[in-house]
């Protein structure tokens, strides 16, 4: 359905940015291919309107020890150019079993390199894999194998100069509060399940484009509730703490943010490694600024475009932005915000960019019965554990004001 859909867009519309889809490569082993993995992503980002076309390097178990001389990767690799470029260590290699993770890295490294020679402009990812359980009576020593693995891959990732798709932290979250094998078709096997592989592509989403991938309309054939489960957790893993999987350290990357006031806006600059900027306020006027204040001339709706550059490669992020007669908000710099799981067992998480300055909990009669401010909300977290089962709603309160209401059930 979604082909089909996409098709219709490229036949039916002259404008052809849509249709030209940014080629993806995954290098990796079984792991990677299980339940043809790639593909799930490249569907849950057709869902979120990105269009991809997906190569795979993954034979059999192999690890970068294999790659490393493979001639037919390197084929793969001379053959297009790609935007991005997932790459998945062997197990015992993104562990740092079979060989120390400097050897591993130097390895990735001459494999990155020839990447870099014809995709000069491609963003590269260590993909950090979920290990398998061993038995239902051994999850910690589940939980401290998936440490090694990243510890390792995050080592790596640093001697490589390359970003981390943290998918064996999703897994781990999951197993942290549900251990009933969900993720693995069995015990003792490394290689994900369906709704393994798909919470894999889910955090790759949210990892790569940096873009929350809930909500997703792409279940994979699993149940809505199911999927989206899923979906709010590579979200959370993600975007709770995006430096420690080294994003924005080593790809060009572009982003900013609107302050409007009145037909006043202020732009602040979010980008990263880059050295020039260009900004296109959508209304005909541009500026080279690093953090430009625009003055418009009417109300209306406009798309404000920030392309950063470094070493010929070029990045554009754009984002719309609405005017009022009176000073109106841009409905695309409120908040962003997940709560998640709803309902709720014990705790909930949220997720936002904006700095929370209270939370207030209301029962179903409106009746105030708790909140929580400064240091108890730099954890992210709300203990529901001793609320009785019904509905609530949760007032957030924003450093800037602004609230956001959310009901929610336990």
């Amino acid at each position: 359905m979604i082909k089909k859909l996409l098709f219709l867009i490229c036949t039916g519309f002259s404008v052809l940015s849509f249709c030209q889809s940014d080629k993806v490569l995954f290098i990796g082993n079984s792991v990677t291919y299980f339940n043809d993995m790639p593909e799930i992503f490249k569907n849950i980002a057709a869902s979120k309107g990105k269009n991809l076309s997906v190569t795979t390097h993954t034979p059999g178990g192999t690890g970068f020890v294999n790659h490393v001389d493979d001639v037919s990767l390197y084929q793969k690799i001379r053959s297009k150019n790609y935007k991005y470029v997932i790459m998945q260590p062997g197990t015992a290699e993104s562990a740092g079993h079979s060989y120390p993770v400097s050897v591993t890295a130097e390895r990735g490294r001459k494999i990155r390199d020839s990447i870099r020679k014809y995709s000069p402009c491609s963003k590269i990812f260590l993909y950090e894999i979920p290990y398998g359980v061993p038995s239902a009576n051994e999850y910690n020593t589940y939980f401290a194998f998936q440490k090694k693995i990243k510890d390792s891959i995050t080592k790596m990732s640093n001697l490589m100069q390359v970003e981390m798709v943290p998918a064996g932290e999703s897994a781990r979250h999951y197993y942290n509060s549900s251990q009933d094998l969900a993720l693995h078709g069995s015990y003792n096997d490394i290689h994900p399940g369906p709704k393994g592989s798909y919470l894999v592509a889910a955090t790759m989403y949210s990892a790569i484009f940096q873009d929350h991938v809930f909500p997703s309309t792409f279940y994979n054939g699993m149940p809505q509730n199911t999927a989206e489960n899923f979906q709010n957790i590579a979200d959370l893993v993600f975007f709770n703490n995006p430096p420690q999987w080294n994003s924005n350290t080593f790809h060009l990357h572009s982003d900013f943010i609107a302050g409007i006031n009145g037909t006043t806006v202020n732009f602040t600059n979010h980008s990263a490694n880059y050295t020039s900027v260009s900004w296109n306020f959508g209304d005909g006027i541009t500026d080279s600024s690093l953090n430009p204040v625009h003055q418009y001339t009417a109300p209306g709706t406009y798309t404000v475009s920030l392309t950063v550059s470094k070493n010929s490669c070029a990045e554009t992020f754009s984002k719309t932005i609405t005017i009022g007669s009176l000073g109106t908000a841009d409905m695309n710099v409120q908040p962003e915000l997940i709560f998640y799981p709803n309902p709720v067992k014990d705790v909930a998480y949220i997720i936002s960019k904006e700095k929370v300055k209270e939370i207030i909990i209301y029962n179903s009669e409106g009746r105030r019965v708790s909140s929580i401010s400064g240091t108890e909300i730099a954890d992210h977290k709300i203990n529901f554990s001793q609320y009785q089962k019904g509905m609530y709603i949760v007032n957030i309160i924003f450093q800037n004001n602004q609230q956001k209401n959310i009901k929610i059930f336990k």
